[in-house]
């Protein structure tokens, strides 16, 4: 007790560097992407994880509903079949599950829009990191 009124004593007022009301310092894209991400990974075991991405394309929020348009990034055609599943039934797997996780971080309706795209070496190319959010500094 008595160290933790030492240092709020000694400790400067400075500005906040986020927003007063912001409870994490990532964003609505990021925390979606990840959910979305979560789900795959969970089900696709270790096929893929560390391979795949998911970028937020666009977000519709309304009211009662929040529609998310997202793309699920993989190397090659083989690995964009494998989430695919036959006939699409991994990717909707996937996208039941995180919207129902979704529906209830959000409190409305979600409408989750999932499409799985092929972007070849896109882990190795700096580039394409930077695009995706992933923030590589070198």
């Amino acid at each position: 007790m008595i160290l933790k009124s030492v240092i709020l004593n000694n400790l400067e007022i400075g500005p906040y560097h986020f927003p007063e009301d912001s409870l994490t310092e990532f964003s609505d894209n990021f925390f979606i992407s990840e959910i979305i991400r979560e789900k795959a990974i969970n089900r696709l075991g270790d096929e893929l994880p560390y391979r795949l991405n998911v970028v937020i394309e666009k977000i519709d929020d309304s009211k009662k509903l929040k529609t998310i348009y997202a793309a699920v990034i993989t190397e090659s055609q083989s690995q964009k079949g494998i989430i695919l599943g036959k006939q699409g039934s991994m990717i909707k797997a996937i996208g039941t599950a995180a919207r129902k996780e979704l529906e209830k971080e959000f409190s409305k309706k979600v409408n989750l829009q999932l499409w799985v795209k092929a972007n070849k070496n896109w882990t190795n190319d700096i580039n394409k990191l930077k695009k995706f959010g992933l923030g590589v500094d070198f």
